[in-house]
């Protein structure tokens, strides 16, 4: 994906599709999700966070996903 990384597996939305978020890393403190036009789910995430913690971020929010 361009300009972003990607999980290394599909997530299941809470409306149970499925997806695969584009994570895009930056020099920032929070993490953020959001929901493209197109429906792609976008993850804005600091340089240094593990992907097991946007993993769990995006499994908290799933619901909303």
């Amino acid at each position: 994906m361009a300009g972003g990384e990607s999980l290394s597996w599909p997530r299941k939305g809470g409306g149970g599709l499925d997806y695969t978020p584009e994570i895009i890393r930056s020099r920032r403190r929070t993490l953020s999700v959001e929901i493209s036009r197109d429906l792609r789910v976008i993850v804005r995430a600091p340089l240094r966070l593990p992907q097991r913690e946007i993993a769990r971020f995006l499994s908290e929010r799933a619901g909303w996903i």
